[in-house]
């Protein structure tokens, strides 16, 4: 086979199909780093895949937090990260996150837990394993 029939098949043009129809598609594609390559052929791509990319994400320093908190993020894992209050108070702010895990960082507190309050979109929270949080039992 000569190298003209591979130059024809890279010249045929991409379909111009509505973004809906590229959102199906790009639902089927499961790894960061094919999401990654696919980004970098169009604007248009980029733009529809962004979202797809940042959907889940798994911090293992919690300082990190900065760098993402304007992301549609809608999974969130922080656990064993060194999460603290402060770091809480910056996933208040995001309000796309709708599952977040902060099991296992000894230093959130209950006035920490409580800055999720404003967290509209969480539907589900892990807490286990917090070293601060202490339950209390009623005195009868």
């Amino acid at each position: 086979m000569d190298g003209s029939s591979t130059e024809n098949v890279l010249a045929v043009p991409v379909p111009h199909l509505p973004p809906e129809i590229w959102v199906k598609i790009i639902l089927y594609i499961d790894t960061k780093s094919c999401l990654k390559s696919l980004s970098l052929t169009c604007k248009t791509l980029n733009d529809l895949v962004f979202t797809k990319i940042w959907e889940s994400v798994c911090i293992k320093r919690a300082e990190g937090m900065k760098y993402v908190q304007h992301l549609p993020i809608k999974y969130l894992n922080l656990s064993e990260s060194g999460c603290k209050d402060g770091h809480l108070s910056i996933i208040s702010a995001m309000s796309d996150v709708r599952t977040l895990e902060v099991w296992g960082n000894g230093d959130i507190t209950y006035a920490g837990l409580s800055r999720l309050a404003n967290c509209s979109q969480l539907t589900q929270l892990d807490i286990s394993h917090l070293l601060a949080i202490v339950v209390f039992e009623p005195h009868l």
